[in-house]
C-alpha cells in the first residue's frame, strides 16, 4: 500500500480529481489471493441473490412518493402536507443491507434562489449566499419586507452583518412545532430520528428547494469524463438541508446543500457489478470498519461515484467485481491517509475535514490490513454470512479450525451455501424478503382520514405509470385491502359493502417470484371482516374453503411464508368487540401497525367462530385447532422471525387456553431473546434434530 501512496490537492476541481483517483487506482496492482475468478463468479451468484428485490423496493418507495405527492395536492392547508418527503439513500435506492430510510422533508411554502445583488419581489423566496461559509454550504437571506410580511418568531432568525439569515436549527424547530416531524423524534446529527420496529428507523433532515443548480455548484458539468447525463442533470433538484457544518462559527445560520435529486438518476443507471460492490463496501463498514464517527455509507457511495468516472459503467463487469472493489478500497484507504475525501458535486467540500486525523489513520490502517491480509476470501466469506464464519464453519461443516486457513475455494464456497441453507433457503427468504416489502405499504401509507383514503384510491388508478409490469398485482391486492380496512371502520352501511367488495376482489394473492399463497391471506381478511361484524357463520365458512390449505402450510413448515397481516394502528377500533384482538394492538407502537401471521389470526377466527356456532359440539374441532395453533407458534420461534410474531402468538395461545380451559395442555415455550444470528441457528437446529 505504500507504494501507491499520494497526497490529494486540496481545493481542486473535480477534473484533477478524477485524474488523481486515475493515477491510484493505476497503480493499485491486484494481490494474487484477490484474482481468483470461480471465487469472483461465486461472489456474483451470492450478491445477485442479495440484489433480488432491490426493483421492488425501488417500485415500493415509488408508491409512497407518489403517495405522498398526491396527499398534499388533496389536503394543501394541513400541517402533514406542509412538507413533500423525498426519499433518499440507501433503502430508496434498494439496497438490501440498508436498514435506515432517509427522508428529506421539503418545505413546499418556500424556495431559495443565488443572490447576485437584486432581491424578488416574492416575499416566499429567500435569496441565498455562499460567503464565508464552508464549501457545500450556503446561508438563506430573509429580507426586510419578508420578515414582515410572516412575522419570524426571534429564534427563526438571527443578524450577521448586515443581514438577517434564516437559522437552520430554528427551522427544524417549527417543523417539530407545527407537526412535521415529531415531538419523540430525537437529533441524531443533522437528521430527526423516529426509531422503528426490528432495528429500522427513520432520518428526517429538513429542506427547502433552491430555483436552479449554484452557480459555485457547475463543476460537475465540466468534467471531461463525467458519467451521467449533463443536460437531465442540470434540471434535477438540489436541496438546501437545514444544517451547518461541524467546524463553522455560524453553523446555526448555515444550510448544506444536498444532491439527492443527481445521486438517484447517477446510482439508477448503475450496472448490477457497481451494485454488488457497493452492498460489500457498505458491508466492510458494518462488519469490518466500525468507525462510525469518521466513516458513514455515504461515504461508500462517493468513492463508488468516483471510480466510476474513471472506470464507466460498461467495465464494471461480473468477471471484475474483485477488482473493482478492491480499487474501490484502496481508494478509500488513500483519502483517508490524507485526511481528504472530496465530495462529488462540490470536490472542494472535504467531508472528513471535522473528523480526527489520528482515527482517519486508524481508519485507513484497518482497510490497509484488510487489503494485504491474504484472507481475504474468509473475510467476504464473512460478510455474506453476515456473522463469524469460522464459528458457523465448527458448528455446521467441521471442515474448519480456528487460526487455519482454507486453501480451497471449492470447500470455501460449499461452506457458505451451506450456511446459507441452514439459515434459510434462497427460494424461502425471498419469499419472506417480498412479504415484509409487501406489508410495509402500508405502513407507509397511512390511512387516518378521508383524504389519505382518497390519495391511496388515487394511487391505486396511476399504479400502472409508476412501477415495473411484474409487481402490478401484487401491489394492487395488497392496496385494495388497506383501502377496504379503512371503509370497514367506518361502520356504515354503505362502507361496509365497499370494504367487502374490496375484499372479494382481492382473494388471490401472488407474490413477483411467483410464489402463490393459495388465497390465504385473502379468505383471512374477509373472514376477519365477517367476524368483527357478528357474522360469524358466513366468518367460518369462509375460512373452511382454506383450512386444507393451512394444515398442508402447518404441517410442512411453511407458516413463515405467508404475508404478515397487517391492522393498522389507526383503525384500531374496528377491534373492539373482541378483547383479545383489541388489548393486542392498544399496546402495540402506536406509530406502527401491528403486524400478525395471517395462519395465526386465521386459526383464531376459526376457534372464536365454532365456540359462537356449534357451543359445546365444537369442542373437539377447537382442540384440533389449538394444536395446530401451537405447531404455528412452535414454527414462529426460529431465527428468522420477529419476536413480535413470537409475542403477538403467544398471547392468542394464552387468550384461547384460558377462555376456554385448556389447563392440561402444555405452556407455550416462553419467548427468549437470542443474542447473535449464529448462535439462533445453532440453536434452532440442535431442537431440530433432537
Amino acid at each position: 500500500m505504500q507504494s501507491i501512496k499520494t497526497a490529494f490537492a486540496f481545493n481542486s476541481d473535480g477534473n484533477s480529481v478524477v485524474e488523481e483517483v486515475r493515477t491510484i487506482l493505476s497503480k493499485s496492482e491486484l494481490p494474487e489471493d484477490w484474482k481468483s475468478e470461480p471465487w469472483t463468479y461465486f461472489v456474483t451468484e451470492m450478491m445477485t441473490h442479495e440484489m433480488v428485490t432491490r426493483q421492488m423496493k425501488i417500485n415500493c418507495v415509488n408508491v409512497w412518493q407518489a403517495y405522498a405527492r398526491k396527499w398534499r395536492e388533496l389536503e394543501p392547508d394541513l400541517n402533514e402536507s406542509k412538507v413533500l418527503p423525498v426519499f433518499a439513500g440507501s433503502y430508496a435506492e434498494g439496497m438490501p443491507n440498508a436498514c435506515d430510510l432517509d427522508m428529506i422533508f421539503v418545505a413546499t411554502w418556500v424556495e431559495s434562489y443565488e443572490y447576485f445583488g437584486k432581491l424578488r419581489d416574492n416575499v416566499n423566496s429567500y435569496p441565498f449566499i455562499s460567503d464565508l461559509c464552508h464549501q457545500g454550504y450556503i446561508k438563506l437571506i430573509i429580507p426586510s419586507n419578508t420578515r414582515r410580511f410572516n412575522g419570524f418568531q426571534d429564534y427563526l432568525i438571527k443578524k450577521d452583518g448586515r443581514h438577517y439569515y434564516l437559522s437552520s436549527k430554528g427551522f427544524v424547530r417549527a417543523m417539530k412545532e407545527c407537526g412535521t416531524t415529531g415531538y419523540e423524534n430525537h437529533i441524531n446529527g443533522p437528521a430527526l430520528t423516529e426509531e422503528g420496529v426490528e432495528g429500522f428507523s427513520t432520518d428526517i433532515v429538513h429542506a427547502i428547494k433552491c430555483t436552479h443548480w449554484p452557480s459555485f455548484a457547475n463543476d460537475i458539468f465540466q468534467r471531461a469524463h463525467f458519467n451521467g447525463d449533463v443536460e437531465k442533470m442540470k434540471h434535477l433538484s438540489v436541496y438546501a438541508v437545514a444544517t451547518g457544518h461541524a467546524l463553522s462559527k455560524h453553523k446555526d445560520i448555515e444550510w448544506r446543500l444536498s444532491f439527492t435529486e443527481a445521486e438517484k438518476v447517477l446510482v439508477m443507471n448503475w450496472t448490477d457489478t457497481q451494485y454488488h460492490c457497493y452492498y460489500l463496501l457498505k458491508h466492510f463498514k458494518m462488519i469490518h470498519l466500525k468507525n462510525s464517527d469518521v466513516l458513514c455509507s455515504y461515504f461508500m457511495k462517493t468513492v463508488i461515484f468516483w471510480v466510476s468516472d474513471v472506470i464507466h459503467n460498461a467495465k464494471w463487469q461480473p468477471i471484475r467485481l474483485m477488482e473493482l472493489l478492491f480499487k474501490s478500497l484502496t481508494l478509500l484507504h488513500i483519502m483517508y491517509m490524507n485526511h481528504y475525501l472530496p465530495n462529488y458535486f462540490i470536490p472542494q467540500n472535504n467531508m472528513i475535514d471535522h473528523k480526527s486525523k489520528d482515527e482517519c489513520l486508524i481508519l485507513a490502517d484497518m482497510i490497509s490490513a484488510i487489503l494485504t491480509s491474504g484472507r481475504i476470501k474468509e473475510t467476504i466469506a464473512e460478510l455474506l454470512c453476515e456473522n463469524d464464519i469460522e464459528d458457523i464453519f465448527i458448528y455446521s461443516m467441521n471442515w474448519y479450525t480456528k487460526n487455519k486457513r482454507i486453501t480451497s475455494c471449492r470447500i470455501l464456497c460449499k461452506a457458505i451455501r451451506k450456511c446459507k441453507e441452514i439459515s434459510q433457503t434462497f427460494s424461502e427468504q425471498l419469499i419472506m424478503n417480498e412479504s415484509l416489502i409487501l406489508s410495509s405499504l402500508s405502513i407507509m401509507m397511512p390511512i387516518q382520514s378521508r383524504s389519505q383514503c382518497e390519495t391511496i384510491e388515487e394511487v391505486l388508478v396511476i399504479l400502472p405509470q409508476i412501477i415495473s409490469l411484474e409487481f402490478i398485482d401484487a401491489f394492487q391486492t395488497v392496496i385494495r385491502r388497506q383501502i377496504a380496512d379503512y371503509y370497514h371502520s367506518l361502520r356504515t352501511r354503505y362502507s361496509r359493502k365497499k370494504a367487502e367488495s374490496l375484499y372479494k376482489d382481492s382473494l388471490s394473492l401472488i407474490y413477483p417470484c411467483g410464489f402463490n399463497d393459495r388465497q390465504i391471506s385473502g379468505r383471512v381478511q374477509l373472514a376477519l371482516f365477517y367476524y368483527l361484524d357478528g357474522d360469524f357463520t358466513i366468518a367460518l365458512t369462509e375460512m373452511n374453503k382454506i383450512h386444507p390449505v393451512i394444515v398442508d402450510a402447518i404441517k410442512n413448515w411453511k407458516v413463515d411464508q405467508y404475508l404478515q397481516i397487517s391492522f393498522p394502528i389507526w383503525l384500531k377500533e374496528r377491534f373492539t368487540h373482541d378483547k383479545c384482538l383489541s388489548e393486542l394492538v392498544s399496546t402495540s407502537l402506536m406509530n406502527h401497525p401491528f403486524v400478525m401471521n395471517v395462519i395465526i389470526i386465521g386459526i383464531y377466527v376459526m376457534i372464536q367462530c365454532i365456540v359462537r356456532t356449534l357451543s359445546q359440539d365444537g369442542q373437539d374441532d377447537v382442540l384440533g385447532l389449538y394444536f395446530l395453533l401451537k405447531d404455528c407458534e412452535d414454527q414462529l420461534y426460529t431465527p428468522m422471525i420477529s419476536d413480535d410474531y413470537q409475542f403477538i402468538a403467544h398471547g392468542i395461545m394464552n387468550t384461547i387456553k384460558e377462555k376456554y380451559n385448556i389447563s392440561y395442555l402444555p405452556q407455550p415455550v416462553q419467548n427468549i431473546l437470542i443474542p447473535t444470528r449464529m448462535q439462533a441457528v445453532k440453536q434452532y437446529w440442535d431442537n431440530r434434530l433432537k
